[in-house]
């Protein structure tokens, strides 16, 4: 994305479009910048930034959603890998990561249904020092 500015202005125009800053819109314009390809932590933080600047919590609240669904991924893949030693997705794609929280969901449980096909109880490893 060129600029912050840049950034907060398509999305102003997607809220004036839709019917106003909300939730729904912000999830929207998420879901928009994952398609482009624009889905960086980067701009995500920017408009968190942006919400906190207009004074709407629900904007605000819907992009921290978004940034947390990416941290939560990583650790996901860490806590895998460090208990059975392997590794269930890679960094480069996760699943769910700067996705909205209603749509990480099914993506989550899949995630979750696949390691536990894959590794079973027998299989794993407790991390050396528990």
């Amino acid at each position: 994305m060129g600029s912050a500015l840049e950034l907060a202005e398509r999305f102003e125009q997607l809220a004036e479009q839709t019917g106003g800053f909300s939730t729904a819109t912000a999830w929207a314009f998420s879901n928009i910048l994952v398609a482009e390809g624009q889905n960086s932590e980067e701009n995500f933080i920017t408009l968190a930034r942006y919400g906190l600047f207009i004074k709407n919590n629900a904007v605000f609240v819907a992009f921290l959603e978004v940034l947390d669904g990416g941290e939560a991924q990583e650790n996901l893949y860490k806590r895998v890998a460090e208990r059975y030693g392997r590794r269930c997705g890679t960094r480069s794609s996760p699943a769910s990561a700067w996705h909205p929280s209603a749509s990480r969901r099914p993506k989550s449980r899949a995630i979750c249904s696949r390691s536990s096909r894959t590794w079973s109880r027998s299989s794993a490893r407790r991390p050396a020092g528990r």
